[in-house]
Parts: structure tokens; C-alpha cells; sequence
């Protein structure tokens, strides 16, 4: 009768129950069946039987193999290690310029980012004291037209005052007081509107006087003159 082969899937299952037992404890048939039915895997004894077999015969020719080869000399050992620290150390040269070389370049970004920074800084420092000044500019310019608009309406008001004291009959104070003068001497009845148009006479005369001072023009139309002409 020919030997029962277990199929790969159980092998798989078999050798990895194996390897956890070992960790834990010694490998036997009874240790295996019985971690595969802890973990509710299904495997039969003589499938157990067969791997557990074929697994200790691997490890004792793995181990015969060993100790069959002779130990390595130390000036063996020392020349390895040689070997691979200078095999490390010029693989990493490059990698060690590379590193190098973006670290200076990260530098250099950093230091440009930071100028930067530092101008946008003043500039805005300059925009905000342009704006300040352009506001205050802006506000002193309002007064000033608004003082323009204030002096201009002033100036024709009095140009109208000035127009409407002309358009009267001028005399000049000393004659002005010579009529009232003689009028009181002679005794003349004069009724309430002749004493108010004497008085509203003195009292334009007086003020146009200060004016341009000495002799008035009499003539109506002699004071309008002088104000065209100027």
C-alpha cells in the first residue's frame, strides 16, 4: 500500500504550527495535534507524524552542516569588517554631498525668503505712512477750498455793500454838517423823513469816509464811475 502524502495545504498548516510550538516549548507529535485543535485546524495524526518527522530530519542536517564547517579566522573576520565599513563609507559619500548640497541651497532659500519678508515689511511700512500723508493732504485741501468758498462769499457781500453805499449822493462831512448847521440857525421846520434822510446822509458819509479819507464826490453818478473804472 502506497504512503500517504499530505497535500501542500495542510503541509503549510502543519509546518506552521510546528514553528509556534518550538518557540514555547519542544516539538513533538502530541504538542503539534494538539496546538492545531487549540486553534481549531483540522489535521490527522499521521499527516503530524510525517511533517514533524521530515522537519526534525531538516533540522539536524542544517545542524550536522554547521558544525562541520570550520570556524572563520579572525584576521578573516577583522578584514570583512574592514571591508564593509569602507564599502558603507563610499557609498554614502555621495549621499553625504547630495545632503550637503540641498542643505546649502535650503539655506540660501531661507535667507532670500527672509530679505524678502524683510522689504515687503518696509514697504508696507511706507505705503501705510504714503497713505496717512495723502489723507491729511487730502483733508487740508478740503479746509483750504472750503475757506476759498467762505473768503469769496465774504468778499462779494462787502462788494455789495460797497456797491450799495455808491449808488447814494455823496457830500462830504464838512458840508454835511454846514446844511444841518445852518438849518438849526435858521429855524427851518423839518418834518420826521428830512431829519431821517440827514441822518442816514452823515452816517453813509462817515463810513465811506474811512474808506479813502478827505473830500467826497457829490455826484451820484461820479462815485459809480470810480467803482467801474476800478
Amino acid at each position: 500500500m502506497a504512503k500517504r502524502t499530505p497535500s501542500a495545504a495542510v503541509r503549510k498548516r502543519i509546518l506552521a504550527a510546528v514553528r509556534e510550538v518550538e518557540k514555547t516549548g519542544t516539538v513533538t507529535n502530541q504538542s503539534v495535534l494538539k496546538y492545531l485543535q487549540d486553534n481549531k485546524q483540522g489535521a490527522s495524526m499521521s499527516d503530524v507524524q510525517t511533517i514533524v518527522k521530515e522537519y526534525r530530519e531538516e533540522a539536524e542536517a542544517h545542524a550536522a552542516t554547521m558544525s562541520a564547517v570550520p570556524p572563520m579566522p579572525d584576521e578573516v573576520v577583522e578584514m570583512n569588517m574592514k571591508m564593509w565599513s569602507l564599502i558603507w563609507k563610499k557609498a554614502d559619500e555621495p549621499v553625504a554631498a547630495i545632503k550637503a548640497y540641498y542643505a546649502a541651497e535650503l539655506e540660501k532659500r531661507n535667507l532670500f525668503d527672509a530679505e524678502r519678508e524683510s522689504d515687503m515689511l518696509i514697504v508696507e511700512a511706507d505705503l501705510d505712512a504714503a497713505t496717512d500723508r495723502a489723507e491729511k493732504a487730502e483733508a487740508a485741501l478740503a479746509e483750504v477750498k472750503e475757506s476759498l468758498v467762505n473768503a469769496r462769499m465774504e468778499i462779494a457781500r462787502l462788494e455789495g455793500r460797497l456797491a450799495e453805499r455808491l449808488s447814494f449822493k455823496f457830500i462830504s462831512p464838512n458840508e454835511l454838517n454846514g446844511e444841518v448847521s445852518d438849518g438849526l440857525r435858521k429855524g427851518e421846520n423839518q418834518d420826521d423823513a428830512a431829519l431821517a434822510e440827514v441822518a442816514l446822509r452823515c452816517e453813509d458819509t462817515e463810513q465811506l469816509d474811512m474808506f479813502g479819507g478827505g473830500p467826497v464826490d457829490t455826484s451820484r453818478n461820479a462815485g459809480a464811475n470810480d467803482v467801474a473804472a476800478e
